[in-house]
């Protein structure tokens, strides 16, 4: 493999590789070989042990303890008792399959703002298949990023401090998330499939709009970026580490403003993890900046679109409980001039029922309901 497709997989695998091994190689590594030559040796002995505990007249049979198949179509409750990563994949294509990108006329009507086209927009489909509005973002103009050039270039003085922290967040972020939660990671394990899933949705849908908008690198503005690797092989916007890394912070909060609505509690006390979490997913998608890879108004496309993949899993789940959103003390950014002035989110019009992914939240919300 190449060092160009290694570190693409930055972004394709992303926070994955973290996510979707997560905690399931620490558990499941102390039971279950987790490579196919590890099983070598263990298939060995299963022979000889069958060999010498299964007599020839042992031919009895039965059906399985629940006696029927489950409802046609899906149980909730046969859902829960999938392996993690067959409810991961059954989530992903749900949503997806809910979900649509698409493409809007513009509403700039400056006609000093020359070549500006139309935008990109997320929809979700309700029971109707009506296509609600979650969020839409604007392609910048070639202009807009080359003023943003001297940014990058601010940044790079950064690198030598950060440049550990860079690489250790391309492949694997989950130990930074992990080390500010308050309940060991054995106890989050369904929070944890709610986690791979939205940085799955959130790979596949911002791909899409990168695909959409097509927008250059920084290094192909100025031979001066020299980035810290090799800049990735699709476009720079939205930035797709901005994309998970606040869609991971933003299904935290719901998660928790959900848990503490279902128990009568109060929210404050978990502010503190909510505004560092919020914090987490800034630093992980300015680090791209300072790498030479992304332009700042990439974290902010970003930092919009995991806002709305979060809220459109949270509606589709039933979760209604409103976050508040001054916990997420990021510093100002770019003019909507720019990304886009959003109309007004049709998330509270959604009307979907019996989802799986409600089924993943209320699961989720068990474990959240010992902490709150």
């Amino acid at each position: 493999m190449s060092s160009q497709s290694a570190y693409n997989g930055g972004f394709n695998g992303g926070f994955n590789g973290g996510f979707n091994g997560g905690f399931n190689g620490g558990f499941n590594g102390g039971f279950i070989p987790t490579s196919s030559a590890a099983w070598v040796p263990v298939a060995d002995a299963l022979l000889v042990s069958r060999e010498g505990i299964v007599q020839a007249d042992d031919t009895a049979s039965h059906l399985p303890q629940r006696r029927a198949l489950p409802t046609l179509g899906g149980d909730p409750d046969q859902f829960l008792a999938w392996g993690a990563v067959v409810r991961k994949q059954t989530l992903i294509q749900e949503i997806l399959s809910l979900t649509r990108v698409v493409l809007l006329p513009d509403q700039q009507d400056d006609k000093a703002v020359t070549s500006r086209p139309a935008r990109l927009a997320l929809q979700v489909r309700d029971a109707t298949d009506k296509g609600l509005h979650v969020t839409a973002l604007r392609r910048p103009r070639l202009e807009d990023f080359a003023d943003q050039l001297s940014g990058v270039l601010a940044s790079a003085e950064l690198r030598a401090d950060r440049a550990a922290e860079i690489f250790a967040q391309l492949d694997n972020a989950w130990p930074f998330w992990q080390s500010m939660l308050p309940l060991r990671g054995e106890r989050l394990l369904h929070t944890q499939v709610i986690f791979d899933v939205g940085v799955e949705v959130a790979t596949y849908v911002g791909m899409r709009f990168k695909h959409g908008f097509g927008c250059p690198r920084p290094t192909e503005f100025s031979p001066h970026v020299q980035a810290l690797m090799p800049t990735p092989g699709h476009g720079t916007y939205p930035m797709g580490h901005a994309t998970q890394a606040y869609v991971v912070a933003r299904l935290l909060h719901r998660l928790l403003a959900a848990a503490c609505a279902s128990v009568g509690t109060a929210i404050e006390p978990l502010q503190p993890l909510i505004r560092q979490a919020y914090r987490l997913a800034h630093r992980i998608s300015d680090n791209r900046v300072v790498a030479g890879v992304h332009f700042d108004i990439d974290l902010w496309a970003g930092r919009r679109l995991g806002y709305a993949i979060a809220d459109t899993m949270a509606s589709l789940a039933g979760i209604v409980a409103t976050p508040d959103d001054a916990l997420d003390t990021a510093p100002p950014g770019p003019a909507e001039s720019i990304l886009g002035v959003d109309e007004a989110c049709e998330l509270a019009q959604l009307r979907v029922e019996g989802t799986l992914i409600a089924t993943a939240f209320a699961a989720a919300l068990k474990e959240w309901a010992v902490a709150v």
